[in-house]
């Protein structure tokens, strides 16, 4: 596997700045995909397993993602 100097976030990406358009991920294969919020947020809940959920708000943590990816 080719090692690359960019950060995780750089693997994100959108046509544009608006909030409308869908933004996509860019898998290790190379190939494209648009992003689903769900699936994120279904792999979060299963990596927490056995976490106190009273301090673990998947909504909120989903959401900042959301708000930092360009």
């Amino acid at each position: 596997m080719e090692s690359s100097s960019t950060s995780p976030a750089s693997n994100f990406e959108a046509s544009s700045s608006s909030e409308a358009e869908e933004k996509f991920v860019i898998k290790r294969d190379g190939t494209k995909q648009p992003l689903n919020l769900n699936k994120l947020r279904e792999r979060f809940v299963n990596k927490a397993a056995g976490l106190n959920m009273d301090y673990v708000n998947f909504d909120v943590i989903v959401a900042k993602l959301k708000s930092g990816i360009y």
